[in-house]
């Protein structure tokens, strides 16, 4: 009679689930943190919701492995230090370079009036008198010394005398004087020589300053030698002025 050896039955696996989960109860939290690792979780299956709160501490962060932007605005806020003291004022920088002209600005308002100035002195009543003589040709006898050819009364005062006259001779070589007289005193003097045939005309022209002391007259005579000689577009004018330097 042969005589078999019994079969091992193999355990199904609800009763080793069942062992290992009264292992755990039995052995407690430590037995059961030394049999569950990392390797034994999926990666990206705990969340938040896993961890009970106030449960993570500094302790189960790595060091320098948070940056700002995992913490909120509040907290970074919160982390901002105190202002440091100001620094040392830097050295001054090169001047810039000139800008250029801007546009003219706008007229500004009229300014107030200036206060009136003093009263300046008077003038003279009326614009001062001019005194003016013509006369029509004047025929000059030969060999005749100072014939008067234009006399102009005038009051007493200081004058700029002004006067011209056309001279001629029947002769192509005679001299011709004419002089300026104030009183008795001959004030100006011109002495003309034809240079061409005889009857050629010679303009003269005479001018002084003179002072007339009382009423007196301004004069005009002329000169010749052996010829007749006549004087034509004779003007004399006498201007006031007010004192001679």
């Amino acid at each position: 009679m042969t005589t078999e050896s019994p079969r091992r039955r193999r355990p199904q696996a609800a009763t080793v689930v069942s062992c290992v989960a009264l292992f755990a109860a039995v052995g407690g939290t430590a037995t059961a943190a030394s049999m569950i690792t990392g390797a034994n979780i999926k990666n990206g299956t705990v969340t938040g919701a896993d961890v009970k709160s106030s449960t993570l501490t500094g302790a189960d962060v790595k060091n320098r492995s948070l940056t700002a932007s995992d913490l909120s605005a509040s907290t970074v806020a919160a982390l901002k230090g105190a202002a440091g003291s100001s620094g040392a004022a830097g050295a001054t920088g090169p001047a810039g370079a000139v800008g250029a002209t801007g546009p003219a600005g706008a007229t500004g308002p009229k300014g107030a009036d200036g206060a009136t100035g003093p009263v300046g002195p008077a003038g003279p009543a009326v614009l001062p008198k001019a005194y003016r003589g013509v006369a029509p040709d004047v025929n000059i006898p030969a060999n005749t010394a100072d014939s008067v050819v234009l006399t102009k009364a005038v009051p007493a005062g200081s004058y700029l005398v002004t006067a011209k006259l056309t001279f001629a001779t029947q002769s192509g070589t005679d001299l011709v004087a004419c002089e300026l007289v104030n009183g008795l005193t001959v004030v100006d003097e011109a002495k003309m020589r034809p240079t061409a045939s005889a009857e050629s005309r010679m303009p003269a022209s005479l001018q002084a300053v003179v002072t007339v002391a009382g009423p007196g007259s301004l004069r005009i005579r002329c000169t010749t030698q052996s010829a007749v000689g006549n004087a034509s577009d004779l003007q004399l004018a006498a201007i006031p002025v007010g004192e001679i330097d």
